[in-house]
């Protein structure tokens, strides 16, 4: 009794033939070959799919955290922080500081350097110059509030002033010696 199959490519042929079955197991294992790439491609074509959407979900967050740092509300807190930083690096480093940067830490760094100019502050990690600031700003709100006059008294008493010939610091003895020669003077 023939046993007959339709081949993938139409063809019909009776089974029971030995030959033929030669020719099923290969059109079979074909197809076979064939599914098992088509399941492959499809897992890779879900996988790249879901790499896109996660990429594109932390895309989308990216931009609305972006977004959220121009809201009116969230500019105001930036340029009030940034004006206070300004003024309390101007109890650090002195009225006259100004600095152009809208970087808090730069600002920062910049008063601190105007503050204790021998120390490098550029290489400072940002939590040593946080808590420097800190540190300088408690000093200066207890200190007078007259800072400026505070160091310019500092600083002149710094300075090394050679007298002249004529305000030569004399000795006692030689003190004694100018009052009892003009003692005579009345003076």
């Amino acid at each position: 009794m023939p046993v007959m199959i339709t081949l993938d490519s139409g063809r019909t042929v009776d089974a029971a033939i030995p030959e033929n079955a030669t020719l099923v197991a290969d059109t079979i294992d074909k197809l076979r070959a064939s599914i098992t790439t088509a399941e492959q491609d499809a897992t890779a074509a879900e996988a790249a799919a879901a790499k896109a959407t996660a990429t594109a979900d932390e895309l989308r967050e990216q931009l609305d955290a972006e977004r959220a740092k121009t809201t009116d509300a969230a500019l105001q807190a930036r340029i009030s922080a940034i004006t206070a930083t300004r003024d309390a690096a101007r109890k650090i480093a002195g009225a006259e500081f100004t600095c152009d940067s809208m970087d808090i830490m730069t600002i920062k760094r910049e008063a601190l350097k105007v503050a204790k100019p021998t120390t490098d502050w550029a290489d400072k990690a940002d939590m040593y110059v946080e808590a420097r600031f800190d540190a300088a700003i408690e000093s200066a709100d207890a200190a007078p509030a007259d800072n400026g006059q505070l160091r310019k008294l500092a600083a002149d008493g710094a300075t090394i002033v050679k007298p002249t010939d004529d305000e030569a610091p004399q000795s006692a003895y030689q003190k004694f010696k100018n009052t009892q020669a003009n003692a005579w003077k009345g003076e």
